[in-house]
């Protein structure tokens, strides 16, 4: 498998602030100093301390979900389902799916955050440790409120989407016949 998912960053986060005004500011409920750097996401500023991580990003972001939310996509009818493997077939690889063919078909919550979902997949089987059974095409969605990760379930494996459109998926209603 490849490398999968990246640890999160605060790099280019809207909310990553770095102060650098000579003169001290009170700004969202703290004073602000020269070179601190400062996280602008919840009610309040929260300064970065020595401790925490200076890439990747801390325990304690307001963004961060915990537990991560699990969202699980299927084709949202039959039709979209044959449409979708008779182009696979015709083409002879692998056909990203596309969020506008699929339907939310459940949701729960999980432990396991997209890169340590993507390790225990090297390990053991999906349904091992995690309680849904998944058809061919399904997109399993990790969301850990920083950057959700979306993964394919096809040839009896995953394989990771990087342009499945999840709000699109969220608009289309599940046709059961």
């Amino acid at each position: 498998m490849s490398d999968g998912p990246k640890k999160p960053t605060c790099y280019m986060c809207p909310h990553d602030f770095r102060y650098t005004d000579v003169i001290p500011m009170r700004r969202q409920g703290v004073m602000m100093r020269m070179d601190e750097r400062y996280c602008l996401g919840g009610k309040r500023a929260r300064l970065f301390k020595k401790r925490d991580p200076i890439i990747y990003t801390p325990s304690w972001c307001p963004k961060r979900k915990n537990p991560c939310e699990l969202r699980v996509y299927t084709f949202k009818s039959v039709d979209d389902w044959w449409l979708h493997t008779s182009l696979e077939q015709s083409i002879g690889q692998f056909l990203p799916p596309d969020g506008r063919r699929h339907a939310l078909a459940s949701e729960a919550v999980t432990d396991l955050s997209p890169r340590e979902f993507w390790r225990r997949l090297d390990q053991e089987a999906y349904y091992d440790f995690l309680e849904i059974t998944l058809k061919p095409h399904d997109v399993v969605e990790i969301d850990d409120g920083l950057n959700p990760a979306f993964f394919c379930y096809a040839d009896g494996g995953f394989r990771m989407l990087y342009g499945f459109d999840a709000a699109a998926a969220r608009r289309c209603v599940l046709e059961r016949r």
